[in-house]
């Protein structure tokens, strides 16, 4: 499986397990960049990839049909290229697929909910997007092509970043790319997580001015898997990007590092 794969060897004293990033709808590998440098400059081997059809992985099918599975056989290849098993941090749609994940594999030290699709299902924000651009949505379906539902810098402000984010709107819109049609109806009718199989360390992480999934829809999330949750204030949808995407990833980090210290204990 050709998928890109970017590292950051550590700088400094080096901690003991790796992280790896997984980027939502849309996006791919490069939105991680800010924060592949600063966890590598604190001591961290950190790897970011790219789904199939996303950033610079190719693609072996038409990418309406790649689906939840597709996914998650892609990051599980990544995952098994890493030694030690990394954290793995797994942003929106990522989210889902990481859950999916965590179903049968036992051997993440722990991993990150960032601004999930919720344990029930992304279809709460498909009906709020549908009665808010109604127009916008149904041209989308119509024509099989989910990258219409951000197809301007107007909308990647309303549901991805704020006006003072890292990146601009502009820019962001920009290097969006075409999302799978299968993922969002799966993700909308038939996908769930399942706490019951799940028990890798967990912690779910909400932005206070996400407009994609809310603080509410977060917080179920962690009481179904008996997580901890995470509130950033203050900030939108791509918290890897947002104005304070230094205080969230040394969040992050804090996070890790308490799980590390938990597995030494119990060594």
């Amino acid at each position: 499986m050709n998928l890109e794969h970017i590292v950051r060897k550590p700088t400094g004293p080096a901690k003991p397990t790796p992280v790896l990033f997984l980027h939502g709808a849309w996006h791919g590998a490069w939105c991680y960049e800010l924060w592949l440098d600063d966890f590598a400059a604190h001591g961290y081997e950190a790897h970011a990839m790219s789904l199939p059809g996303h950033g610079k992985s190719p693609r072996t099918k038409p990418i309406n049909l790649y689906g939840v599975d597709d996914y998650t056989r892609a990051l599980e290849h990544i995952v098994d290229q890493i030694a030690p098993k990394p954290f793995v941090v797994a942003h929106s749609m990522g989210g889902a697929v990481l859950q999916e994940l965590l179903k049968y594999r036992r051997d993440l030290p722990g991993a990150v909910l960032l601004a999930s699709v919720p344990i029930f299902g992304a279809l709460p924000f498909f009906l709020r997007y549908a009665r808010s651009y109604p127009l916008t949505y149904a041209w989308a379906m119509m024509t099989l092509d989910f990258r219409r539902m951000l197809g301007t810098p107007e909308l990647v402000e309303r549901f991805l970043v704020s006006q003072d984010a890292a990146y601009t709107a502009e820019h962001l819109c920009a290097h969006l790319c075409k999302e799978s049609l299968r993922i969002g109806l799966e993700l909308a009718l038939t996908w769930r997580g399942d706490p019951r199989r799940v028990h890798t360390p967990l912690l779910v992480v909400a932005a206070e001015k996400d407009a994609i999934f809310l603080i509410h829809e977060a917080q179920q999330t962690a009481d179904a898997y008996g997580a901890e949750l995470l509130l950033i204030p203050d900030q939108g949808h791509n918290l890897m990007i947002e104005r304070d995407w230094r205080h969230t990833a040394a969040r992050l980090r804090a996070w890790i590092e308490r799980i590390e210290r938990r597995r030494e204990d119990q060594a």
